[in-house]
């Protein structure tokens, strides 16, 4: 089987042969010209744009395609996390009406325990008061005495 030369006279002929007739009617070849300075600025902000244009389109259509990355939250939500080092954390996580509690270090994820979520119960009446004892007892007078109201008991 034969191979074919890329630059066989009959490839490389159709290219160049446009450049050689200019020479032979004694034309010359012009370049094309120039754009002014608002011309190439007009390019730039048209060009500028278009890019714009296309970053929201892209970022519009994974929004609308991909709820549960793009919309955020459906799925998965962050209840809580705490710092307990340098570069560890402990999270809670709300997966389906579960909560999952999860370690995370350097290059590392652990779950820690797998609990179900607590009802949300409103505050109760029999909620003890803030302060209670004798320094919430002294700093109440000391306010009293100064002139500061203080807010009623529930």
């Amino acid at each position: 089987m034969r191979v074919k030369a890329i630059f066989s006279p009959a490839t490389v002929l159709p290219l160049v042969a446009p450049f050689f007739a200019s020479f032979a009617w004694g034309q010359t070849l012009t370049p094309p010209p120039s754009p002014t300075a608002l011309e190439g600025l007009v390019q730039v902000v048209i060009g500028l744009g278009i890019v714009l244009l296309a970053i929201v389109g892209v970022a519009w259509l994974a929004r609308r395609l991909m709820p549960s990355v793009a919309g955020g939250g459906r799925f998965l939500r962050v209840v809580s996390g705490v710092t307990v080092g340098q570069r560890e954390r402990v999270v809670v996580l709300e997966i389906e009406n579960r909560w999952l509690v999860i370690g995370v270090a350097t290059g590392n994820v652990t779950l820690l325990a797998t609990l179900d979520k607590p009802p949300s119960a409103p505050p109760s009446e029999s909620t003890p008061p803030l302060a209670q004892g004798a320094f919430a007892d002294k700093l109440k007078s000391l306010l009293t005495s100064q002139g500061f109201s203080l807010p009623k008991k529930p």
